[in-house]
């Protein structure tokens, strides 16, 4: 028990970088975790740039979205997903799944989530709340982009596919 009551929670504790002899603006993170993240980033990264060197650096290919916003800004994106892509031991695994994540356009949250879940080999549970979420979800966002997608409408179409899936195979 006596471990377990001294062992440090909360906030990872701030490099000390005068004792380590390094200036503060050398380092973009304060933490250790930030570090981590920060290693584990840049390997992600500088695989995926050599994939797109590889293939001419062509504008429109997958990997440019890591890295170039919609905008057309330069900055280094979705540094959550580069961490979670950098934490896949097998490089070949590492592009895979960052070519899927890029193509799917997944969000940050999501593709962290699902990398998440991939490398400690748990999927998430299939449960019926899960499915009906997600449903709303996707009804909540094809609504933005259809003017004419009413209630009525969205209820139809759900019976429609309900019945779809209620024959026989």
């Amino acid at each position: 028990m006596e471990e377990s009551s001294e062992k440090k929670r909360g906030r990872p504790k701030l490099h000390d970088f005068k004792a380590m002899g390094i200036p503060a603006s050398y380092l973009n993170a304060r933490t250790e975790r930030g570090n981590i993240e920060l290693m584990l980033g840049s390997r992600a990264f500088c695989l995926i740039h050599s994939v797109w060197e590889a293939a001419g650096k062509p504008s429109d290919h997958w990997a440019v979205g890591y890295y170039i916003d919609d905008r057309g800004k330069g900055d280094v994106l979705h540094k959550s997903v580069l961490a979670a892509l950098g934490r896949l031991e097998v490089d070949d695994d590492l592009i895979e799944m960052a070519q899927h994540m890029a193509v799917q356009k997944a969000s940050t949250r999501r593709a962290v989530v699902v990398l998440r879940e991939l490398r400690i080999g748990k999927m998430a549970k299939t449960d019926g709340l899960s499915l009906l979420l997600h449903i709303e979800k996707a009804i909540a966002a094809y609504q933005e982009t259809h003017e004419g997608a009413d209630k009525a409408f969205i209820v139809k179409t759900l019976r429609e596919m309900a019945d779809l899936y209620d024959e026989p195979e």
